[in-house]
């Protein structure tokens, strides 16, 4: 399994001198630990960014950003994959 960043990690500043971002930090928590029930971790292979692979009700699986978009739509290297 991949190493898998802190969410509080992605902010510039830390919590503490940004409360405000305490929810966004959050929610990126629990979309993380959601992911993690549903998903696997992997890395993108275009970009490199860590990602997760969920597997949808009709048994194909589509990469997942830890704000819980499908990757397709934010990769930079998304010209260079197949849907």
């Amino acid at each position: 399994m991949n190493d898998i960043p802190d969410p509080a990690d992605l902010f510039d500043e830390p919590r503490e001198e940004r409360p405000e971002c305490k929810g966004c930090i959050d929610a990126a928590k629990r979309m993380l630990a959601l992911l993690k029930n549903v998903g696997d971790s992997g890395t993108c292979r275009g970009c490199g960014l860590p990602i997760f692979w969920v597997t949808h009700k009709n048994g194909k699986k589509a990469p997942y950003d830890f704000d819980g978009l499908n990757h397709f739509g934010s990769c930079s290297k998304r010209e260079d994959f197949k849907r």
